[in-house]
């Protein structure tokens, strides 16, 4: 009978050390689940996060080229304004006709100046919410400097393009400082050929790197 009684007791020794084994197996297996799911939810969260910013950053583009297109309509129509207001009208029919066409442009001008506002504030608006999402998301690892001695060059290189002479946009801008559309970028993958054409297109637009970069600093273009 004592026999039996110490068999038991040895058995259920057993049976609990088995048990307590068991449970600290699962609880090594639980911490190791958590910690990978806590490695994929942030690997989830930076994805997101960078997906948001690029989609962002497109539509900004997007909406580069309309404010480039809605000026330089603008332009072309103040030009025909100061044109018509230099024919010179002999009749009384010429006349009328000639108010007819200057009501029609100024029309035409103020309708745009508005589309050209409401634009430029949904840009800025735009280009405020990137800016905050960039400074919540988690940093990626910094592009290399540029190093061409001009710091407002190395500025406009950087942010167009991360200074990489093969970077291309999803509208076909193309190289160090995003050509726009990139075939009339009349270089390969040549630093030098890309910099000096775009030297030459900062100067001849505005008269030197500095006032690109000042203009760029009003516009997140250039």
């Amino acid at each position: 009978m004592l026999h039996y009684s110490s068999s038991i007791a040895l058995q259920s020794k057993q049976e609990y050390l088995w048990l307590e084994n068991v449970c600290l197996c699962n609880a090594d297996v639980m911490k190791r689940l958590l910690k990978v799911l806590s490695v994929f939810t942030l690997i989830l969260f930076v994805g997101l996060a960078i997906h948001y910013t690029v989609k962002q950053k497109q539509t900004l583009q997007f909406k580069t080229i309309e404010l480039k297109s809605k000026e330089a309509q603008l332009i072309e129509l103040n030009q025909k304004y100061d044109d018509v207001l230099k024919l010179q009208t002999k009749s009384e029919a010429e006349k009328q006709q000639q108010q007819e066409k200057i009501k029609q442009l100024e029309s035409d001008r103020e309708r745009l100046q508005r589309e050209l506002q409401a634009k430029a504030n949904k840009y800025l608006a735009d280009s405020q919410k990137l800016n905050t999402a960039a400074l919540s998301a988690p940093k990626a690892s910094a592009a290399s400097n540029c190093n061409t001695g001009n710091p407002y060059k190395d500025f406009i290189y950087m942010k167009e393009s991360g200074c990489r002479t093969t970077a291309v946009n999803s509208i076909g801008c193309r190289g160090l400082g995003q050509a726009c559309p990139g075939s009339k970028l009349p270089c390969g993958a040549d630093f030098a050929c890309q910099d000096a054409w775009f030297s030459n297109y900062a100067i001849t637009r505005y008269g030197s790197w500095e006032s690109a970069y000042n203009f760029w600093l009003s516009h997140r273009w250039w």
